[in-house]
């Protein structure tokens, strides 16, 4: 019996949605963004998404992913609620997939990421950064940046990309032309769209 890529794609399609796995994770439960990470990593979630539903102050998490995952999320439980995320240092690397961060406020916090396919920002906020905000340190992996309905303030730069493209649209800045606020040193195709810099 001869065997043809239409008797094989279904069969990899089937695979694939056997084994995907949803995850949420509640920050309450897993006491820290580390914690939580971890746990997702144990249970082999392909998809992760951490539930931010308290304060977060002062706290140092490195995140390294797994090729099985494949979508990272951090959102609020709320996009009403008044929560703050403070004096952080997130440290992502080697999310081939994606990471999005969601209706979250940053005070004098830092997210690093490195190896990273597709990185989201939608509806936070960031001030008062020592560094910039958000850092991409790519040496020769390309990384996708998108910023929508953002808002940056008094933060030492908003956001710097070694290598990659970011997408900015409906976003303000405040402190900084666009020369300061978006740095990226070896970047093509970067789109910014109605946004403000003050």
């Amino acid at each position: 019996m001869k065997i043809s890529w239409t008797h094989i794609v279904p069969f990899f399609f089937f695979f694939a949605i056997i084994y995907s796995k949803d995850c949420q994770v509640s920050l309450k439960d897993h006491e820290s963004i580390s914690k939580s990470f971890e746990w997702a990593k144990g249970e082999n979630c392909t998809s992760t998404t951490i539930i931010v539903d308290k304060d977060v102050m002062t706290e140092e998490s490195t995140l390294n992913g797994v090729d099985s995952m494949v979508e990272f999320q951090m959102q609020a439980s709320s996009p009403s609620l008044p929560l703050l995320l403070s004096g952080l240092t997130i440290k992502m690397f080697n999310f081939r997939g994606s990471i999005k961060f969601v209706n979250l406020s940053f005070v004098s916090s830092s997210i690093i990421f490195k190896e990273v396919g597709q990185f989201s920002v939608e509806n936070c906020k960031f001030r008062d950064a020592k560094d910039a905000a958000i850092v991409g340190e790519n040496q020769d992996f390309h990384s996708k940046v998108f910023v929508s309905n953002s808002d940056f303030s008094n933060n030492f730069g908003a956001i710097f990309l070694t290598t990659g493209s970011f997408n900015v649209s409906n976003s303000r800045f405040e402190g900084q032309d666009i020369h300061g606020a978006l740095v990226c040193t070896n970047c093509l195709d970067s789109i910014v769209e109605s946004s403000d810099f003050i």
